[in-house]
């Protein structure tokens, strides 16, 4: 990270407290807003929002980031959500945006030199020992919601993601390649999958061998690329048929619902409601809640689009 991309990350987010080391930023109480922690050849950024009187953690993963001239990492995912969350909110960029302006995705994987799935646990369990959190919830979307897969399944959590991919060479192969190429050396000729040594890439197969978790998996039901080539491999690994039934294997819970057109995202009233929910009931109910906040947010839009016209 240059001192002109250190300029732009404080002009975009505020004050970037940059730590020496990971030693160094363990060694100390977490501030508020945006934290810089150098790894490798480039740093992990992540952004701490909390929350007075809760003892109540959210950890949001980003998704994919729209590379575009004139934006530069760190890309916050959940920065809105954390404003309406009833819990302090710990969102992390993904550090392979900072491996070239072609990689909008990394599934906080890290890169040959960069162990990010070893990092991450750490810095998750040392914010939340100095919150005293004794509820966890990890989320995200896409990409994202790969990553809140992995982390809850070694971090003690609840987890809740959105049409997660769940084997990265699955996805489609610009963007793994892209990400292979500029992280891990890939080069024509070489198979994908020996680029990685020690990173986990592929949730069916690693998840089917873990002990149950809890975990909440919403599926948008039109979105096929993610029916076929994620939702229903894990689906198959943990013991299901693989086709868009409600079912519960090894402590996932798996929705499949409709708010929109292929990959859509989650609304984002309904994504507050669904883990505000989780964060004050659990994951019980969670399918109700999710029907009927989409129902009463799309009554609601249609009633302001009619105002309008």
């Amino acid at each position: 990270m240059n001192h002109q991309e250190k300029t732009r990350t404080v002009a975009k987010w505020g004050t970037c407290i940059v730590f020496a080391h990971l030693a160094d930023f363990l060694s100390k109480r977490t501030p508020e807003g945006v934290s810089a922690i150098p790894a490798g050849r480039a740093h992990l950024f992540l952004r701490l929002k909390t929350k007075p009187n809760t003892r109540r953690l959210v950890v949001i993963f980003g998704a994919a980031a729209t590379r575009a001239p004139g934006r530069y990492p760190p890309f916050f995912n959940g920065v809105s959500l954390s404003e309406v969350l009833n819990a302090s909110v710990l969102l992390f960029d993904d550090v392979a945006h900072q491996f070239g302006d072609d990689v909008s995705i990394g599934w906080h994987l890290g890169t040959r030199d960069i162990k990010i799935q070893k990092i991450i646990p750490t810095i998750i369990e040392h914010i939340s020992s100095h919150l005293q959190a004794d509820e966890i919830v990890l989320t995200g979307g896409s990409a994202g919601g790969f990553a809140a897969l992995y982390y809850g399944s070694v971090v003690p959590s609840t987890v809740m993601v959105v049409n997660p991919q769940t084997d990265i060479l699955r996805y489609y192969a610009r963007h793994t390649r892209n990400f292979v190429s500029s992280c891990f050396d890939w080069t024509e000729g070489k198979s994908l999958e020996s680029c990685f040594t020690d990173q986990v890439f592929s949730l069916p197969s690693y998840l089917s061998g873990r002990p149950p978790m809890r975990a909440v998996y919403l599926q948008n039901d039109s979105d096929t690329h993610h029916l076929e080539r994620h939702a229903f491999p894990l689906l198959k690994a943990l013991g299901g048929w693989g086709g868009p039934r409600d079912a519960s294997h090894n402590g996932i819970d798996f929705y499949f619902r409709n708010w929109g057109n292929d990959h859509a995202a989650l609304p984002p009233a309904t994504y507050a409601d669904c883990v505000n929910h989780i964060l004050a009931h659990g994951t019980d109910g969670i399918a109700d809640i999710l029907v009927a906040s989409l129902c009463k947010h799309d009554a609601a839009r249609q009633r302001q689009e009619a105002n309008v016209s």
